[in-house]
């Protein structure tokens, strides 16, 4: 089990400092189903300070990941690769869950500290970090899914960023007092 898990962990990782593409991920519906599941959970853990609510969490986090994966569904629809919807989705659900298990803690510090200007600069520098590099390897996939140059692939993950936070931000406005 802990094997496993590790393996998953490394091709994830893999992706992210770029050593790997979608296309070098298997395409078995377990690894899809699994990142997929992760990558909700993790959402709906970010999720929960904001809506102070578990259901209204889960929601949110379920409704982020499954704009994601529509969009991605629509994108490689549009450009005539369907078939490497399965790869593409696993690269983004498990990359994303990395990303978000690193925003957890600087997300939660910064929720119960708030008020600390160094701790809040800190926290917001380091996000804003992990932000840029979640961009950058959403367009590496991208650009590999979609057989696309690197800055049509940044160009469709700023899009990605974009339009999920507007659906996001329409679909759940934020907690209710």
């Amino acid at each position: 089990m802990f094997t496993s898990a590790l393996t998953i962990f490394r091709a994830f990782f893999s992706v992210c400092t770029f050593r790997l593409g979608p296309q070098d991920l298997p395409a078995a519906a377990v690894f899809y189903f699994l990142s997929l599941s992760l990558y909700a959970l993790a959402s709906t853990a970010l999720m929960l300070p904001l809506q102070r609510d578990l259901p209204a969490a889960l929601l949110a986090g379920c409704a982020e990941t499954a704009l994601l994966l529509l969009i991605t569904y629509v994108l490689l629809r549009l450009r005539g690769v369907p078939a490497r919807y399965r790869q593409t989705g696993t690269a983004l659900t498990g990359t994303g869950f990395l990303f978000s298990m690193a925003a957890l803690p600087l997300f939660y510090l910064r929720t119960a500290y708030g008020g600390d200007a160094g701790l809040s600069l800190g926290t917001g520098l380091l996000a804003l970090i992990l932000i840029v590099w979640n961009v950058v390897v959403m367009a590496h996939i991208l650009r590999h899914a979609l057989s696309a140059s690197f800055p049509m692939g940044v160009l469709t993950a700023i899009g990605y960023v974009w339009l999920i936070s507007v659906a996001m931000t329409v679909i759940n406005p934020g907690p209710m007092a």
